[in-house]
């Protein structure tokens, strides 16, 4: 499918919607925004989103997020803004303050994402 853009007042991300089945969508995702935060993805990575008839799930174990929304706009909005918050709890804090496993995920997010 062609590159793609959702969009909600603060919320926004590039990407592409690569498969869907009725139970099961999996998007390519490049960059997100989410209110003033722009964060890209050094490589586009893959979300795997499925439904129940309730909503909407995926998981990203890469970085252990979990998440839920009512329509799949939604469920995008909520890993967005789960991917800002590590961003913020890992990388905008004083590192010194971070446990060993803290340090590590410090580590992955900024070989994940960049912020522009």
């Amino acid at each position: 499918m062609e590159k793609g853009k959702a969009t909600n007042n603060n919320f926004s991300y590039l990407g592409k919607l690569r498969f869907v089945e009725d139970d099961f969508q999996l998007f390519e995702i490049e960059m997100i925004k989410y209110n003033e935060y722009i964060l890209k993805f050094n490589s586009p990575i893959s979300l795997k989103c499925f439904a129940d008839g309730q909503g909407f799930y995926c998981d990203y174990d890469e970085l252990d997020i979990h998440c839920y929304g009512k329509s799949s706009q939604e469920l995008l909005e909520n890993f967005s803004e789960d991917i800002v918050i590590a961003w913020k709890i890992y990388i905008e804090c004083d590192q010194k303050v971070l446990s060993a496993g803290a340090l590590a995920m410090r580590e992955h997010l900024l070989k994940l994402l960049k912020r522009l």
